[in-house]
């Protein structure tokens, strides 16, 4: 059983295949007060290796400053949960030693930012970790998460892996599990994976292109509107091409305005997915009906 399809708790090493390279990251996540990004309360770090998790730490920072409601109702921290706790200060120097040797991986951008602006705010000098986006990885890795959909525990609905969010340790654990099926659903290595992920104009066909189509008047479902979710046997563009021939206006996401969501492989549970059994149980009208059902 793949390892993020077990609860953390299990044998921190997991198998990997013969021909896996080598290879190590540092998953971070942080927490913050406010809404200032310099604000972190809560810092959360899982090492892994060779395709399994090998330890994790987590911290509680006082981040000096006043906590706002909306925060400390998303993460349960206060005032009083950080009086005793470390400034970040003192902190964050035996940290960025830890980090220093590895790719530093989180999900979005967002930790990078706030651990940036911390080390401003006190003075520190921002070390030049190797800074990878696991959001960008599973973005290329799976087609019907290119543009929407991408968030952690989305994706972790996705691979069967059961976690807390807005705990740092554990979005950290979270983060790197993502990683991990992303590299075993496309069979990249790691580095493989970082590669993609840094691609800006990729030529690959990913679900995060533009695919609105207007159909044609002659078509036997013309006025009808359709949107694609999960991955297809044939290209996004050309689906929405061959949809638009028969008819139907192929829009990007679910709405009001839907008429069909076709599921393609993995389509099951998508964001879009779960939009449209929204949307039918407000009473829309709503049609999801898989691929062979509407392509032959």
């Amino acid at each position: 059983m793949p390892f993020w399809r077990k609860r953390h708790g299990a044998k921190p090493e997991a198998s990997k295949s013969s021909d896996a390279k080598e290879y190590a990251f540092i998953a971070i996540d942080v927490e913050t007060a406010n809404s200032d990004p310099a604000s972190i309360c809560q810092i959360g770090i899982a090492i892994y290796t060779n395709g399994g998790l090998f330890k994790t730490y987590s911290h509680l920072i006082n981040p000096d400053c006043i906590f706002n409601d909306q925060n400390i109702n998303i993460h349960g921290i206060d005032e009083e949960d950080v009086a005793q706790a470390p400034f970040f200060s003192e902190i964050f120097p035996p940290i960025s030693d830890l980090l220093s040797d590895y790719p530093v991986v989180s999900h979005t951008m967002f930790d990078r930012n706030a651990i940036q602006k911390a080390c401003k705010k006190y003075g520190l000098a921002f070390p030049n970790f190797d800074w990878v986006d696991s959001s960008m990885i599973a973005r290329r890795a799976w087609t019907d998460v290119a543009q929407t959909g991408y968030g952690l525990l989305n994706l972790c609905n996705r691979i069967g892996f059961d976690y807390v969010p807005h705990d740092a340790k554990e979005d950290a654990i979270a983060c790197g599990a993502v990683v991990l099926a992303a590299l075993e659903h496309t069979k990249w290595t790691f580095e493989q994976a970082v590669v993609e992920s840094r691609k800006r104009n990729s030529s690959s066909k990913w679900a995060g292109k533009n695919v609105t189509r207007t159909g044609e008047a002659r078509g036997e479902f013309f006025g009808k509107v359709l949107v694609f979710t999960g991955d297809l046997p044939i290209s996004r563009s050309e689906a929405a091409d061959k949809a638009a021939s028969q008819g139907f206006t192929v829009k990007n996401n679910v709405s009001k305005k839907t008429d069909i969501l076709v599921l393609g492989r993995s389509g099951d549970g998508t964001t879009k997915h779960k939009r449209a059994l929204e949307l039918i149980e407000q009473g829309f009208t709503i049609e999801i009906v898989t691929i062979e059902q509407i392509f032959t």
